[in-house]
């Protein structure tokens, strides 16, 4: 029996520690972890590199350069992650560039991962692309359970984004990840779109891995902010289970809060960003 139950957890703890983790910002977390066909935001070259050139500041910025940051970690959780993610794009949107760390740990299983990425127009149509490296290093530490695995993912993404009649941004996005193939999976595919209307109210839908190469899984997010005042409410579904959340945005500056109610566990967790 006791062998039985060290093989169980071997078992468990590769597929864990086999499995890329997302970049996750507080505000990605609380809208389901929608960012394939949004990446609009700090964590942009992660969630697809194509979004780069496209980010959106928020508050009031005089530089070439307009820049996001933004910082996370987890307050109460089944599990412990803290990241930091920067974004930055050109004045005139012909360029755009971002990178970031993060560290999550579950019971024995942990995770380091950093890299960056690049994004370009590639027409005057609204289409550009962008490619991103991620090097992630996961390890098991707990004795007979001992290991590291190291990785490095080289992804490709598209992203299509057009203002409507009606003043909504629409974008579309599509990501190729692994294209080296370092995953027995790989390489898997992501789609997914997005539109902010003009009250603010934006709503994304992500399909991950749309060839099943693992398991499909469909993300739903939005974000809304309270008219009137510094307050924004978000909540979403990743793969079916609930995320939600609220930022406090003063200038250039923003609080935020997320919660989510996964398979893996519950976690709250707390951000802040900055724009300049």
């Amino acid at each position: 029996m006791r062998n039985l139950t060290w093989i169980v957890m071997i078992v468990a703890l590769v597929a864990l520690v086999g499995t890329p983790v997302l970049a996750q910002n507080a505000r990605s977390s609380a809208m389901g972890s929608v960012g394939v066909g949004l990446a609009d935001d700090s964590q942009a070259f992660g969630d697809n590199p194509a979004g780069l050139c496209f980010i959106n500041p928020f508050g009031m910025s005089d530089s070439q350069w307009p820049s996001m940051v933004s910082g996370v970690a987890s307050v109460d959780a089944d599990w412990d992650r803290y990241g930091i993610f920067y974004s930055t794009r050109s004045i005139d949107y012909t360029q755009g560039w971002g990178a970031g760390y993060w560290h999550s740990e579950m019971g024995a299983a942990e995770s380091d991962a950093y890299g960056g990425g690049f994004g370009m127009p590639i027409s005057d149509a609204g289409f550009s692309a962008g490619v991103s490296v991620i090097h992630q290093d996961q390890g098991v530490a707990a004795g007979q359970l001992g290991g590291d695995m190291e990785n490095t993912f080289i992804n490709i993404g598209l992203m299509y984004i057009r203002l409507d009649d009606e003043s909504n941004v629409w974008r579309i996005g599509a990501v190729a990840r692994d294209i080296t193939e370092e995953m027995a999976a790989a390489p898997w595919y992501d789609i997914g779109g997005s539109i902010m209307m003009p009250n603010g109210l934006t709503v994304g839908v992500d399909v991950l891995d749309v060839t099943e190469e693992v398991k499909s899984t469909v993300n739903v997010g939005a974000e809304l902010p309270i008219q009137g005042t510094a307050f924004l409410v978000r909540a979403g579904l990743r793969d079916g289970d609930f995320t939600a959340g609220a930022g406090y945005r003063q200038a250039n500056w923003e609080l935020s809060a997320s919660f989510q109610d996964l398979d893996g566990g519950e976690e709250a967790a707390i951000g802040v960003a900055g724009c300049f």
